[in-house]
């Protein structure tokens, strides 16, 4: 059966989506699930925690369904679409479910052929990163690691203006992890973020490409906090792969810079 988003819509809501939805198309649409905008909006805009945990779940089963491909993937459904994304990304521990099916609908729809990077430009504002940039602190529980590492990935790859935020993200955390050091921090997935960024790193390096290995990087290796209790799972093991991949990609660069890495 398909998505039955209008029993959870308040009576007006519902009217007012079936009227709209009615013009301009052809048939009867009655019972019909409404536009992506406007089940977007429903969600954004729910006035109880039910109708928007009900419109969710109807919203996630339409982007597994692929039922969503259907609709125009118009400038409407862009700013619904991530203004819901910026609200979602504040979901967290009080919201796991909800959150979850946010991050799964935002990467399912991302990966649709029809999603459209250029029309989506505009909508990839400061707020939403901000938003995802503020998951990486040490609040985000650790299933939500992949969700950012992709997420940050598609940004930095599609969205070229946007590149500089990215980097600013990542260097800034992982500075200050070598500062403050603690488990909670996603580091490795930062890392896997950070790697295609030093591969595109063009020669000859400059010295704040430089500082990045020698700042940051190198001083990784040092936190001698333990992941666990029992003091027998060093910190570094959460991350030490993914640091010593970008060390080497520094060093496929240039490799005058091993004698630093001694």
């Amino acid at each position: 059966a398909g998505p039955r988003f209008g029993l959870c819509c308040p009576s007006g809501a519902r009217a007012a989506m079936a009227q709209e939805e009615g013009e301009g198309a052809s048939g009867d649409k009655e019972g019909s699930a409404p536009a992506p905008a406007e089940h977007l909006r429903f969600v954004r805009e729910a006035k109880s925690a039910e109708d928007r945990a009900g419109a969710l779940r109807e919203l996630h089963a339409r982007v597994r369904s692929g039922e969503l491909r259907d609709w125009p993937f118009n400038e409407e459904f862009y700013a619904e679409f991530f203004a819901f994304h910026v609200l979602a990304l504040s979901w967290g521990r009080d919201l796991p479910t909800e959150a979850d099916h946010a991050r799964q609908i935002l990467l399912g729809v991302v990966r649709f052929p029809e999603f459209d990077v250029k029309a989506a430009e505009p909508h990839i504002t400061d707020e939403l990163l901000w938003k995802l940039g503020s998951k990486t602190d040490g609040t985000a529980l650790q299933e939500e690691w992949p969700f950012i590492r992709d997420i940050l990935l598609w940004v930095y790859e599609h969205f070229v203006a946007r590149r500089s935020q990215v980097r600013s993200l990542v260097g800034r955390t992982l500075r200050s992890f070598c500062k403050f050091a603690h488990r909670n921090v996603p580091v490795a997935p930062l890392l896997q973020v950070l790697a295609p960024v030093i591969r595109g790193f063009k020669m000859p390096l400059s010295q704040v490409h430089i500082a990045l290995l020698l700042e940051i990087l190198l001083p990784m290796h040092r936190p001698n906090e333990w992941l666990q209790w029992d003091r027998q799972t060093p910190l570094i093991s959460m991350y030490h792969k993914e640091l010593v991949h970008c060390i080497i990609l520094f060093l496929e660069k240039q490799p005058s810079l091993s004698v630093r890495c001694v």
